[in-house]
């Protein structure tokens, strides 16, 4: 009977945090329009009637400024990059162990430069059209890799030990804002606008804000409970309840969390 009211209670638990969540991946894309709608579909035609040359002018010239946001990718156009890029691709090293590299085009020192993190693998190659696109329109950038990742742990030197030999105490996001400031006062940048991906929006809270004082997050790391605050209550108490069976419970919630996750990332 136990068992019985044990697979009831975790199939209602994932019924629950399954619930989906609205997310700005949701939306539809922001976009600047020339024209409004009214609330009257008669008024709407008439007014659409006089001014059909003004508002078609207004949204071709609107199209051109479309903002995307995470989720909807924007219209590809051909031959906006370079065929070769001419970044220059270097490292810094912090201290023994600690080696930071990156990727970098400066085209106006007293310019904005795009300072782009890395994702939870890597950073941007400047093989990669995204920053071959960047070169094409003259756009300052740097393509940073943590010192965690491939490319920078391959400057290293033979049997050097990584800084971060032996896990998570030897890890925060408080050293990797360390590294971002690092590579730009490397390369003595004066306007540096951040761009993190994903988890690297972890590190931004760290960041220093009058060195930084604008970032971008693109896909910002975040829980699923900050949207459904209803669910995550929910998902709390059931947390709470199935504490109360020692043998299996904690066993339940972490394989209905990973479904949850594995379903939604």
């Amino acid at each position: 009977m136990g068992f019985k009211l044990s697979l009831l209670s975790l199939a209602g638990f994932l019924f629950l945090i399954a619930q989906p969540t609205k997310s700005l991946a949701q939306d539809q894309p922001i976009s600047i329009s020339g024209s409004g709608s009214g609330s009257s579909d008669k008024a709407s035609s008439d007014s659409s009637n006089q001014s059909r040359g003004q508002s078609t002018n207004a949204s071709n010239a609107s199209s051109n400024a479309s903002l995307s946001i995470p989720g909807h990718y924007a219209k590809k156009i051909p031959g906006q990059a370079v065929a070769v890029s001419t970044a220059v691709e270097e490292y810094i090293r912090i201290k023994k162990g600690w080696i930071v590299s990156f990727a970098s085009k400066i085209f106006d020192v007293n310019k904005p430069t795009l300072l782009l993190m890395p994702g939870i693998f890597r950073g941007l190659e400047k093989e990669e059209e995204s920053l071959r696109s960047l070169e094409a329109l003259k756009v300052n950038f740097v393509a940073l890799h943590f010192s965690t990742h491939n490319k920078s742990i391959g400057y290293l030197n033979e049997n050097e030990t990584p800084h971060f030999d032996g896990g998570e105490p030897n890890l925060s996001a408080v050293k990797f804002a360390h590294e971002v400031e690092a590579v730009s006062d490397y390369l003595k940048l004066k306007k540096p606008i951040v761009v993190s991906l994903s988890y690297s929006a972890t590190v931004v809270p760290f960041l220093n804000p009058s060195q930084f004082p604008v970032v971008i997050e693109v896909s910002p790391m975040g829980r699923q409970d900050e949207d459904n605050l209803m669910g995550a209550a929910t998902q709390r108490a059931w947390e709470q309840w199935f504490q109360f069976n020692p043998f299996f419970g904690p066993q339940y919630v972490q394989d209905a969390k990973n479904q949850y996750y594995h379903k939604t990332w």
